[in-house]
């Protein structure tokens, strides 16, 4: 029960719009391919106003380093929501 605890609180911390996205993003990409995505970028995200994936996909990574997003992860970001709409 203690087990199942930890993974709820983990799944908690992406309750967002964007959750799944980023989620999907650390399982697809993975630690070996990428610089892993965390909450802390969901939250920037948020507090830019950013709540959509149609959103997501019209920032620029200069624009996502505006908000506050690492470089590696702004890459990281734009590369997989192209490879997603395509």
């Amino acid at each position: 029960m203690r087990g199942q605890t930890f993974e709820l609180q983990h799944h908690l911390k992406y309750c967002s719009p964007l959750g799944s996205i980023l989620r999907s993003m650390r399982r697809v990409r993975g630690k070996a391919h990428g610089v892993p995505i965390g909450i802390g970028s969901i939250r920037r995200l948020e507090n830019a106003g950013i709540k959509s994936l149609s959103q997501l996909v019209q920032l620029t990574e200069e624009e996502l380093r505006e908000i506050g997003i690492r470089a590696r992860v702004a890459k990281e970001i734009r590369s997989y929501v192209r490879r997603r709409l395509q």
